[in-house]
């Protein structure tokens, strides 16, 4: 679930704010809380038919690394490359976001 704060970003439920409304400006196909399977993507962006999930990760949900990766691999087989956000970090700039995307949109890198 998210909301909107300052007409600018989106809130997920983890507190983590991201610049959701420019993602929206910038790329054609972008959803939140999107479905896959039995999975939620935390934010959905699709560029020239590469499935892209954004993930934010909160400490308290993404303790289990091997769990986050096991989920990135069952994505892939569904067609969709990941980029994970870590929580307890500064939230990346609009440049810096479009810069990772950029990268797995443009390379054959399935992680970021």
């Amino acid at each position: 679930m998210y909301v909107l704060k300052d007409d600018k970003d989106f809130c997920l439920d983890s507190g983590i704010c991201i610049q959701g409304q420019i993602i929206n400006t910038e790329y054609e196909k972008v959803e939140i809380n999107y479905p896959v399977s039995n999975l939620s993507l935390d934010c959905f962006v699709e560029i020239n038919g590469v499935k892209i999930d954004i993930e934010y990760d909160g400490w308290f949900w993404h303790k289990n690394k091997q769990r986050d990766f096991a989920r990135d691999k069952a994505l892939l087989k569904l067609g969709y490359k990941t980029l994970r956000i870590k929580g307890g970090h500064d939230i990346p700039t609009i440049e810096q976001l479009k810069e990772k995307i950029e990268i797995l949109v443009n390379t054959e890198r399935y992680f970021e």
